[in-house]
């Protein structure tokens, strides 16, 4: 009898054992989770912002030429110099931008063509495994971004200060 309880003992902490490592296994798949979904909401946000500013620089640049149509016979030839000067720099930060989005986006689509083409995404796990890689991908298109738009913004900033600078000190003049 006694030996029956101790065998029983023995198997009811193996049991306990086995429990416990199914509760951590499960915070780990719960943790992970989390991860995923804080990287899936990161991801969706840098998209929704991205466009979003695109949208606002692409705005600023039709009110600067507007303003430079508008404006630019009342400016000095110096004056139109820096001006244009910092507007290209501007420009060719955001196109600049914009290309390296493209290049590095249809470098990583090819990629997943491929895959896809070898039927590498067949089962749910590795559609798992695709929406992740894409959420990746967004968050390292994030990282680069701000080196891109930060000086975009600067240099059209500044043609437009210098270009309203000086519309308003022809029109003292005036």
């Amino acid at each position: 009898m006694r030996y029956d309880l101790d065998r029983l003992g023995g198997k009811l902490n193996q049991v306990i054992e086995k429990m416990n490592l199914l509760i951590r296994e499960v915070e780990v798949l719960e943790q992970k989770s989390v991860l995923e979904q804080r990287k899936e909401i990161l991801a969706s946000m840098y998209t929704g912002m991205s466009n979003y500013t695109n949208l606002i620089v692409l705005a600023g640049y039709a009110g600067l030429f507007s303003l430079w149509g508008f404006g630019k016979g009342y400016l000095g030839s110096m004056s139109k110099i820096w001006i244009i000067i910092s507007l290209l720099l501007s420009l060719a930060f955001f196109v600049g931008a914009e290309v390296f989005k493209m290049i590095y986006h249809a470098i990583y689509l090819r990629k997943i063509s491929k895959n896809l083409n070898e039927g590498q995404y067949d089962t749910r796990a590795e559609i798992d495994t695709f929406t992740r890689a894409q959420q990746e991908f967004d968050l390292q298109n994030a990282r680069f971004w701000p080196y891109f738009l930060i000086p975009t913004i600067t240099f059209g900033l500044l043609a437009f200060g210098l270009l309203l600078y000086q519309l308003i000190y022809a029109l003292v003049q005036i």
